[in-house]
């Protein structure tokens, strides 16, 4: 954690050399929250669709690091995207919203627009094509949108092999090679 020393409070430091000595006051504190920021996979969403929103935050001492706990998310309009407190943004309807993040008093926003495409195309990502026998591979959903947005698909996709005597396909999208 950016945050932490390894003690708090105050030490004299003294140095000695040739029968002379000078000695310091030194006061250790942990670092603070200087500044945050939000990142997001992607900022323009389509309704249903979900993205994760982490804030990364800068501390006193330069260090910057994602923060994991300690933050508070909400949304400027419900209906269009909410968030839960982990980040998770979720597009609801068409519109904007401003995603805002509370740390250590420290606040961050972001816009979300979401639209209401409609699903023009769609493919399939494979990690591989060619797989020997019992070996598998993750084959993904990719969806191409009326707005020029693609987007994984992760919902409704439903997944069939042709041949299941040859390779089946789970509800999830992994092949397995019979």
């Amino acid at each position: 954690d950016a945050r932490a020393a390894v003690s708090h409070g105050p030490a004299l430091c003294t140095a000695h050399y040739a029968g002379i000595t000078s000695s310091t006051a030194i006061a250790v504190s942990s670092a603070v929250l200087t500044s945050m920021t939000l990142q997001a996979e992607s900022t323009s969403l389509i309704a249903g669709s979900t993205a994760q929103v982490t804030a990364v935050g800068m501390f006193s001492n330069g260090i910057s690091e994602t923060l994991t706990s300690g933050v508070v998310f909400s949304s400027s309009n419900v209906a269009v995207a909410t968030v839960t407190s982990a980040g998770v943004v979720t597009a609801v309807s068409s519109g904007s919203a401003i995603i805002t993040a509370v740390s250590s008093g420290i606040v961050s926003t972001m816009q979300v627009d979401v639209t209401s495409a409609v699903l023009t195309s769609m493919t399939l990502e494979s990690e591989s094509t060619s797989l020997v026998a019992g070996a598998t591979t993750q084959v993904t959903a990719v969806g191409l949108f009326s707005s020029g947005i693609t987007q994984v698909l992760t919902s409704d996709v439903v997944y069939t092999s042709s041949n299941a005597a040859v390779a089946t396909v789970s509800s999830a999208g992994v092949v397995t090679a019979v």
